[in-house]
Parts: structure tokens; sequence; C-alpha cells
């Protein structure tokens, strides 16, 4: 015989054997994270834009004397880049020959065997090899 019963989600169906959508238990579909739950989970501080951190972050590596040489970024925060500074954030090399894309006047490479972005120096290391730094949101570990 099947009852209904009224929660704070609603009339639930139940039956001798289960019941559906009880907010008590864990392994319901109430306590499961929905897709924009998990995404805003992931994308980090809501106040925090990768395009500000990185232009911070080219503006600083300059004001030091060093030379930027490319930037590296995961395919999320190219995806990012592009949200937040439209369509002219990366702008693919005019020449068709050439298989480049460009952040203002940098390269920027699209790596998928790291997270997050990195900028690719000369100038630091006083060997002449090339130095990186990470662009990440605070909590980032």
């Amino acid at each position: 015989m099947t009852n209904f019963k009224s929660t704070t989600l609603g009339p639930v169906r139940s039956n001798h054997n289960v019941i559906f959508c009880v907010k008590d238990s864990s392994a319901t579909l109430a306590g499961m994270a929905t897709h924009i739950q998990r995404a805003e989970a992931e994308a980090g501080p809501s106040d925090w834009r990768l395009t500000d951190e990185l232009n911070a972050k080219l503006a600083a590596l300059a004001a030091l004397g060093l030379d930027v040489q490319w930037i590296e970024a995961s395919r999320a925060d190219l995806t990012r880049l592009m949200i937040e500074g439209g369509e002219a954030a990366i702008r693919l090399d005019p020449d068709p020959n050439v298989d480049r894309a460009w952040y203002g006047e940098v390269e920027i490479r699209h790596c998928a065997t790291r997270e997050d972005t990195w900028v690719f120096v000369k100038g630091e290391v006083a060997s002449g090899d090339v130095s990186a730094h990470p662009v990440a949101p605070p909590n980032a570990g």
C-alpha cells in the first residue's frame, strides 16, 4: 500500500520498502549537489577574476624588469578568460599559417598537463633560463 505524507520538500510518496526525497538522508536527491552548485563550488571565490589577476601579474612582472615569454592556461582558465574578458580577450594570430593565440601582447598556450594559469618569464634566473609564476585563486592549494 502506498501512502503520501508531506515534508518540507512537498508531498512524498512512500511504501513499505522505500521513502523518496526525505531530507534527513544523505543518499537522496535532496542531499546531492546540482550541476550549478558543483560549478559554483569549483569556480572559486565569486569576486575573484582571472582576467584581473592575470593583468596584475603581467604588470608586476614587467615592473620587475622581467621579460614575459608566454602564458600557459588550462582549458577551464582559457574558457574563464573568454567569459570574463569577452571575445577579444584571446585573439588568434592574424596569419592563417601560424597556430598561435594572444592575450594582449603575450602568446597564450593551452596546457593540458597543468591546472591554473602560468606566466613564463626570462630575466629572473641568473642562468637565463625561463621561470614560471602561477596565477590562481587565493584559496588554491
